[in-house]
């Protein structure tokens, strides 16, 4: 397993033929975040690496997928679109832990063997990979650009400007705007209501350009022990 800052771990182990996967599974989940595992079997010494297809190295194909990586009590914002390189033809999301970390999401493009991936799998060794709490979701649709969080303010688009509307936090969908209300202010919090868990959420509203002020604003309150948002 390669990570992203170039260490190369290498694993071995004695299993049946049966248990036997071959393959080599590269995960792309973020501009500077990626994963790249090769799975070899042999009846003697597996020493010999395959030629490795990610990274910088691999060029860009035509797929574009939406990007995202966090916990799972946070947001996954599912709106950032990468374009995809090498072999990673396929849109997947994957639902798991890091060894000894919290549930986390990972979004991204990824080669089409991660898509055969069981639930309870490892993606990479045992002891420093990413487990599988659920099979991954994959797909092999170009999604459309969505605007960035950085775009140049007009007050005429020739394009619809497609925002989005949450259902909760981590189930959200398209909402394309009117010519009149074409920007998409995206508002996320946490409320604590102390007795009970927190309640993450987020949503998108169609706004017009004065409405909208580029950056972040964070606004806090806290009104009494374990109560606030």
């Amino acid at each position: 397993m390669q990570l992203e800052n170039g260490t190369l771990i290498e694993k071995g182990s004695c299993v049946a033929p049966g248990e036997c996967q071959e393959g080599v599974y590269a995960l792309t989940y973020g501009p500077h975040a990626s994963l790249w595992v090769s799975t070899a079997c042999c009846e003697n010494n597996c020493s010999t690496l395959p030629q490795q297809e990610a990274g910088p190295k691999a060029k860009p194909n035509t797929v574009k997928c939406h990007y995202c990586s966090g916990n799972r009590s946070a947001s996954c914002d599912s709106l950032l679109v990468m374009n995809c390189t090498g072999k990673q033809t396929a849109c997947v999301t994957l639902n798991g832990t890091w060894s000894r970390g919290g549930p986390q999401i990972l979004k991204g493009c990824a080669t089409p063997e991660v898509c055969n991936l069981h639930e309870n799998a490892t993606l990479g060794p045992e002891d420093s990979g990413f487990h599988l709490t659920a099979k991954p979701e994959c797909n092999y649709l170009t999604p459309p650009t969505q605007p960035g969080p950085h775009a140049t303010v007009t007050h005429a688009k020739a394009e619809t400007t497609i925002c989005f509307t949450c259902s909760d936090v981590h189930s959200c969908g398209p909402l394309p705007c009117p010519e009149d209300n074409n920007y998409c202010l995206q508002m996320a919090g946490i409320t604590d209501f102390g007795e009970v868990n927190p309640v993450s959420w987020r949503n998108g509203f169609c706004v017009t350009s004065k409405d909208c002020k580029f950056g972040n604003s964070i606004y806090a309150l806290t009104y009494g022990v374990g109560f606030g948002f």
